[in-house]
């Protein structure tokens, strides 16, 4: 009922309650600013290598081939993480740049180079 939610509205919060939301408030800003960092990588195969560290590095040079064919080669990742699937589908691949504008040209680029990708391939932001 709308009376009852201007009803709470105009009742004072008490000062831990205000540095609650406050705190919420900041520390979901702050995880958008985190998350404008980063690019979704669906439709990579995952390695069939048993180790870890060579399952990373796999992806590592995936991610880099796929960057080379957007021709966006010059970006270097923060990092590079692969993403579990929910499905019988290879997992996504998660990867951070070192700056949010980073994003925007590679989603570019990766609109403009579509057709060279195969069929399943598919570069996106993150959404939260």
């Amino acid at each position: 009922d709308w009376s009852l939610i201007v009803k709470q509205g105009k009742q004072k919060k008490k000062p831990t309650e205000q540095l609650i939301a406050t705190n919420v408030a900041i520390n979901e800003l702050e995880e958008r600013k985190r998350r404008a960092k980063n690019v979704i990588i669906y439709g990579v195969a995952e390695s069939a290598n048993a180790n870890i560290e060579m399952k990373s590095k796999d992806d590592e040079s995936k991610v880099k081939e796929i960057f080379k064919i957007i021709d966006q080669e010059n970006v270097i990742p923060k990092f590079i993480r692969r993403l579990r699937s929910k499905t019988d589908k290879p997992g996504p691949i998660l990867v951070e740049l070192t700056e949010d504008f980073l994003r925007n040209k590679i989603l570019g680029s990766a609109k403009k180079s579509r057709s060279r990708f195969n069929g399943s391939t598919k570069v996106t932001r993150f959404q939260s």
